[in-house]
């Protein structure tokens, strides 16, 4: 074994070198070509560094977070880009909103009143806004509309409160 030290990204990394036997079948596979000798046959194994590791812990534990919590650390989660894959339960920042994936996708339109088929932002508890059309509510998530306070019922709510015909059950009118 060789210990050595190797650049990854723009990283040095610990790394040991190795060498193995290299079977006769494999060097047979490769003699009707030409590639009868070999000249150096080993495995590389590199421990990452400490910020890597680190890293894909934080990102263990963001994703294990419920929205209640995640709201409160948006920082937490990768700023909404074009071109983006994002699969359904993802978290994204974007204009100082945290919003949830409803579709496996790749980002082309930003979340917006324009894309709640796509995305749900999720707020604080407390933080009440103007309801807006096309907007998508997660549950327990209260809007002002007409005057009046409304607590959504249901994830995904896009529907309009107080409005005729809508269900008693995807929106609730509070005492604010």
């Amino acid at each position: 074994m060789i210990y050595e030290q190797r650049t990854l990204g723009n990283e040095r990394v610990d790394t040991i070198r190795i060498t193995l036997d290299t079977p006769p079948e494999l060097i047979e596979q490769y003699a009707q070509d030409g590639y009868t000798e070999v000249m150096e046959h080993y495995l590389v194994l590199y421990k990452p560094p400490e910020a890597i590791i680190l890293q894909d812990k934080l990102d263990t534990i963001a994703t294990a977070l419920p929205d209640d919590i995640a709201v409160e650390y948006p920082d937490l989660y990768p700023v909404w880009m074009e071109g983006m894959a994002l699969g359904i339960g993802d978290r994204v920042q974007h204009s100082g909103g945290l919003y949830r994936v409803q579709q496996t996708h790749t980002a082309e339109h930003p979340p917006s009143v324009h894309t709640a088929a796509l995305y749900t932002r999720i707020q604080l508890p407390r933080e009440i806004q103007a309801w807006a059309q096309g907007q998508s509510y997660a549950k327990d998530v209260q809007v002002t509309h007409n005057g009046k306070t409304w607590l959504s019922m249901v994830d995904n709510n896009v529907w309009e409160p107080g409005a005729a015909g809508v269900y008693d059950n995807i929106w609730k009118e509070v005492n604010a």
